[in-house]
């Protein structure tokens, strides 16, 4: 099976913070982190599920829909017939 493509998370995080027109102050308050962290962010191209929905949900953008289509990851998944469940 193909490996699916790397998607820079942090790329795609700046985008849509770029989009949304916030600040970075504002944005660092929202997902509770200094500000310096945010450029951090921005850098990555891993970050833990937790922070990433603290930022889906400051930024009210599902990033995880955006890993599903750009990476097959969820057909892939189904594919092999594994069950993955959400908490």
């Amino acid at each position: 099976m193909a490996k699916p493509h790397r998607i820079h998370i942090g790329h795609l995080i700046k985008m849509i913070f770029e989009e949304k027109g916030i600040s970075v102050t504002e944005f660092a308050r929202r997902i509770n982190c200094a500000r310096p962290n945010v450029y951090s962010i921005f850098d990555r191209y891993d970050i833990s599920v937790e922070q990433l929905i603290d930022i889906s949900e400051a930024l009210e953008h599902n990033f995880f829909d955006d890993i599903q289509q750009k990476s097959g990851l969820i057909t892939s998944l189904r594919t092999r017939h594994l069950d993955v469940h959400f908490d």
